[in-house]
């Protein structure tokens, strides 16, 4: 069995949140990211190659470089 974290949405937020769940140990309890791509529609599909690089920084910060998402 794999664990995925909860999956945050809302982009700055989401990523945020992200950050504050591994900051209190979250990582220790995970084996996959979850996160939801949720975009407006008004947006460019390109959008998700930037939050998965904002996602990548957060993780590499709490040492999960490896993480799959």
């Amino acid at each position: 069995a794999r664990i995925v974290s909860p999956a945050a949405t809302e982009k700055d937020k989401g990523i945020a949140w992200l950050d504050a769940f591994l900051q209190q140990g979250g990582g220790r309890c995970i084996d996959v990211v979850g996160f939801h791509y949720y975009t407006y529609a008004h947006e460019k599909p390109e959008l998700i190659d930037t939050l998965t690089a904002r996602i990548r920084s957060v993780l590499k910060k709490h040492g999960l470089d490896e993480a799959p998402i």
